[in-house]
């Protein structure tokens, strides 16, 4: 937050300016919207077709999404994991298939991390 003063004057003293600017950001943030976002992290999965129905539970039980999904001789399904609960996650992904599929992190500019707007 960033207030600017406008008038050069000292009438109001030191005290004055710091309450003036308190009470202008204090404004601010009380009229301001206010949203909550969730941290993403992404992950690819690979895994046999066979191996599917215990990689969906996995996903619900995580609130994780499917952002994108290819079906060739194996899945590949591309989620999103609130990122607190990433590494649990994956643990659970190699627990689930007893080693079977795999996954990876996968890495943007951003560090692998994305948000949303919870609405």
């Amino acid at each position: 937050m960033v207030v600017t003063r406008y008038f050069g004057g000292t009438k109001l003293g030191t005290g004055g300016l710091v309450r003036a600017y308190g009470d202008a950001a204090a404004a601010v943030l009380r009229s301001a919207k206010r949203r909550t976002r969730q941290l993403y992290a992404s992950f690819e999965l690979v895994f046999d077709y066979e191996d599917t129905a215990p990689v969906m539970r996995l996903i619900d039980q995580f609130e994780a999404r499917v952002t994108s999904s290819r079906y060739g001789e194996r899945t590949t399904l591309m989620v999103e994991v609130p990122r607190l609960r990433a590494d649990s996650f994956a643990a659970g992904f190699v627990e689930n298939l007893r080693g079977r599929g795999g996954n990876s992190r996968t890495w943007s500019p951003a560090g692998g991390v994305g948000w949303s707007d919870d609405r």
